[in-house]
């Protein structure tokens, strides 16, 4: 069957300015084997296009580019690498048999550049895959191990392959599968017909969500035809997007989330109709102490007390809090609620001239800090309140024995839904920081979908204050758990840096919220597998 117009798998770049073509090798990638579970198929059809014919770049080559520019969009990284794999039957052959592709296309901008940078950066093939993935010399760091195949002449009887090869337990000479991280493994298999392209992809769905591999199965059709397009117009690679239409609506679809009713409460009160439910549950598990609901809202109340007792407040106005990660950083925010005021948490690890300038902008009218930060809270200019249980005067938390509330003795000033419950500011890389407010109805009127959609398995979630107090979402952990009746599983700074994992598993945490990035190095690095 001849297939020639759909081109050869790429080309080499002579010294002389001349391409060579490298012809398509047949064959299957084997599947990968994770110990968790077999794997998974999902598969998409590609059609042809008469307009997409081209010899460069030719379909192979377009198919090496679009995933390159898949994986360039997961890790962000300019240099991506993947397995070509020429493999066909026993696995053992995979390592001879195998090329280690890299792309770079931070310095190129044209497909037919891609395909000559990526034959230049890859060299010729490997003598084998002796140490995995990622270890070889002169290779840029893999996030995940990836292969890719295009195999041709796939309507040719007998030849249909199969990605459910066999499976991977050792590779080349005696290596086991865990020093290739099988358990990351993505095989893309691409068959070429006259039809057009069957695209099948093999996952561990321990760590890829099938719809995850659907929109990245929709993203490399989308490049695909893309790359074709660029190179017979001779446009530049840099005009992709960075998600397919298809993708994008997928995105959008599943992103409708009903707008929850409007919400007319205060986060303290609703804080004390908790304590009344459950008293006695635990509310904060940090490194340095455990409070009940009830032991919470007692100190809160004494500090609160102290703070009405020491300066005058002013109603609405903002207090800093400037507190390593602690027993203490809770008591502190819901003090500041009850005496009326509005919250802003300072990171310390920050520079000086942010909290500063944070400062400025609320017109803080006090900064709430802990004996470590003392020095620094110090220099920011409004006075310091220190929150500490031996110098700051607050007795033992107790269990309410009937006396009234905090509230009901200090009856103003009372807040209102519409007051501002905290400020939260950018990173200020394009210039000053800047704020946003936010009211207290507004957070609990949004609080009970967001802390819903993080623990759908459990009404009173035990949750890790893992993000760093200058992100906003170091707010739902504190008191958005609290208002659900969960518990706030505080770690140590040091826990955090060197064994996070560990304060995880020693807190009995079972949510915790990072960033992506965080999440990918975390799972590759098997901390809790």
């Amino acid at each position: 069957m001849d297939l020639e117009p759909w081109g050869p798998l790429y080309h080499k770049r002579n010294q002389d300015g001349s391409l060579d073509n490298i012809a398509v090798v047949s064959g299957d990638i084997p599947s990968p084997h994770p110990k968790n579970g077999p794997s998974q198929t999902s598969t998409l059809h590609i059609p042809r296009d008469s307009d997409l014919d081209s010899d460069i770049p030719s379909v192979p080559t377009a198919l090496i580019i679009a995933w390159g520019l898949i994986l360039s969009s997961l890790t962000g990284d300019e240099v991506v690498g993947f397995d070509l794999l020429p493999c066909r039957g026993d696995y053992r052959d995979l390592g001879a048999r195998s090329y280690h592709f890299l792309l770079k296309f931070g310095h190129c901008e044209w497909p037919r550049e891609a395909a000559t940078t990526g034959m230049d950066l890859g060299s010729a093939s490997s003598e084998g895959l002796p140490q995995g993935m990622g270890d070889r010399p002169q290779t840029p760091p893999t996030r995940f191990r990836n292969a890719l195949m295009i195999k041709q002449h796939s309507d040719a009887a007998g030849d249909s392959g199969s990605l459910e090869s066999p499976p991977l337990g050792h590779v080349g000479k005696g290596e086991p599968a865990d020093a290739f991280r099988a358990d990351m493994f993505i095989a893309i298999q691409c068959d070429i017909g006259m039809t057009g392209i069957d695209v099948r992809c093999s996952f561990d769905p321990t760590f890829w969500a099938r719809e995850n591999i659907r929109m990245i199965l929709l993203d490399l059709s989308r490049n695909f035809k893309e790359v074709m397009r660029c190179g017979r117009d001779d446009t530049p690679l840099t005009c992709l997007e960075g998600i397919s239409p298809k993708g994008l609506d997928r995105v959008l679809r599943r992103n409708i989330i009903p707008t929850p009713p409007k919400m007319e409460a205060c986060v303290h009160h609703r804080f004390q109709a908790r304590c009344r439910q459950n008293p006695s549950a635990l509310a904060i598990d940090a490194w340095d102490g455990q409070l009940t609901y009830a032991e919470l809202d007692s100190l809160s109340s004494q500090l609160a007390s102290r703070l009405v007792s020491s300066i005058t407040i002013c109603p609405r106005g903002f207090m800093g809090v400037l507190m390593e990660k602690s027993v203490w950083v809770p008591v502190a925010i819901l003090a500041i609620l009850k005496v009326g005021g509005a919250l802003v948490l300072l990171d310390g690890s920050q520079p000086l001239q942010r909290l500063k300038i944070i400062c400025a902008k609320t017109k803080s009218q006090l900064v709430l800090s802990s004996a470590h930060y003392r020095e620094k809270a110090n220099t920011l200019g409004p006075p310091v309140f220190l929150v500490e249980k031996n110098q700051s005067g607050l007795g033992q938390a107790t269990e309410n024995d009937g006396r009234p509330s905090f509230l009901e003795d200090h009856p103003q000033p009372q807040s209102q839904p519409q007051d501002t419950l905290y400020a939260v500011f950018t990173s200020g890389s394009t210039g000053e920081p800047k704020g946003a407010m936010v009211s207290h109805g507004a957070f609990c009127t949004m609080c009970g979908p967001q802390m819903a959609a993080r623990s759908t398995t459990n009404v009173s979630p035990r949750v890790f204050q893992f993000a760093p107090h200058a992100f906003t979402i170091s707010i739902l952990d504190y008191l958005g758990t609290l208002l659900q009746g969960g518990c706030v599983c505080v770690p140590s700074e040091e826990e955090l840096r060197n064994n996070m994992a560990g304060a995880i598993q020693g807190l009995s945490a079972d949510i915790v919220t990072m960033t992506p990035s965080m999440h990918g190095c975390w799972i590759l690095d098997r901390h809790l597998l």
